[in-house]
């Protein structure tokens, strides 16, 4: 789901008088513009798509952006079409409206927000998808086509194990770390990718209370469909130590599993965000993008109808992983242990 998209247009007119009055409106005619956000993963069963116009008041439009309604057409119709090389294939789906609540605090509305969605977990990563709405009983109308993201998928020695249960090996043995060199397959129709692995443990408190926390650690975005980027040991127990500190109130630590997720982003996502990048230049002029169109070309549309594909892996840690976390030199003091049979001899153990 596309989140936290804030647009305001504002618009002015001619200013107009009148012979008998002395009030005057700083707006001229106005139409409004939709606005179209909404990116595709078939790795989703649940989609959505936000949709939104532009606004003009009389007044302060900071107060209007505080107004829900003020960016919502009165009526939508809208629906996404599958298509295969642009033939329909018959199947298509119905958007319904929904609130949800997680929409960040700011200039505009929130935290709730109003989302169209539909619900299908058997997108085919050949075909492609147009967006087609018509609101306010057909006054205005907006649609749009993509491709969705394909050929993805996680392969290699990483993956391997001579117990057929792959795991993170960032060590081999006390103190002498290894590179977890993920791998996959080449995807199609990708302009970045971004690779994080996110380390999952467990803290247990004095008053025997528990809480799961996590350290996310980010690779630099990949704008090519090249390999995934490595992840050294050395870095990844230094990371930890830069994360977790000593507190009297923690009685133990305990490593849960690493997820390595991968969100890949297609052109015209990549293109957006490059023309939606504060402006370098003296005259401040930007680019605008959109590959929302509207029939006949008319009056124009904003936002984005595009594709995105998340794909992760979620592994334990190696034996030998866990020990240098509990024992070695940069983690050792972080009251880290073990609840692994393999363990179940050393000092660190705990059930």
């Amino acid at each position: 789901m596309l989140k936290n998209y804030s647009i305001l247009i504002t618009l002015i007119g001619l200013i107009t008088f009148t012979s008998c009055e002395k009030d005057f409106s700083l707006n001229g005619a106005y139409k409004r513009t939709p606005i179209i956000f909404g990116l595709i993963d078939q790795s989703d069963s649940i989609h959505m798509i936000r949709i939104t116009r532009t606004y003009l008041g009389d007044g302060d439009n900071n107060e209007y952006a505080q107004i829900a309604d003020s960016s919502y057409f009165d009526q939508v119709n809208a629906k996404v079409i599958e298509l295969d090389n642009g033939i329909p294939t018959d199947r298509e789906w119905q958007l319904h409206d929904t609130i949800i609540t997680n929409k960040e605090t700011g200039l505009f509305y929130g935290p709730e927000q109003k989302m169209y969605t539909f619900f299908a977990n058997d997108l085919n990563e050949e075909f492609e998808y147009k967006f087609e709405g018509f609101f306010d009983e057909g006054k205005y109308d907006a649609n749009a086509e993509t491709e969705l993201i394909s050929g993805f998928a996680f392969y290699g020695n990483w993956l391997l194990s001579a117990t057929s249960n792959p795991d993170f090996k960032f060590a081999g043995n006390l103190n002498s770390y290894l590179t977890v060199f993920p791998q996959a397959t080449t995807p199609e129709n990708v302009a970045i990718k971004s690779t994080k692995l996110i380390i999952n443990y467990i803290e247990t408190y004095t008053d025997n209370s528990s809480q799961n926390k996590s350290i996310i650690w980010t690779k630099p975005n990949d704008f090519v469909n090249g390999n995934l980027p490595s992840f050294t040991g050395e870095e990844f127990y230094n990371l930890i130590a830069n994360n977790v500190s000593i507190d009297e109130d923690v009685i133990k630590r305990e490593m849960i599993n690493g997820t390595l997720r991968v969100v890949m982003v297609d052109e015209i996502v990549s293109k957006y965000i490059d023309a939606s990048a504060p402006a370098t230049s003296i005259s401040q002029a930007k680019p605008q993008f959109t590959n929302i169109n509207r029939e006949n070309n008319k009056d124009g549309a904003l936002g984005i109808f595009a594709a995105r594909h998340i794909q992760t892996k979620t592994l334990p840690f190696s034996a030998v992983t866990i020990k240098n976390l509990c024992k070695g030199d940069i983690t050792g003091n972080l009251g880290f242990c073990s609840s692994m049979p393999a363990h179940v001899s050393e000092n660190f153990y705990c059930p």
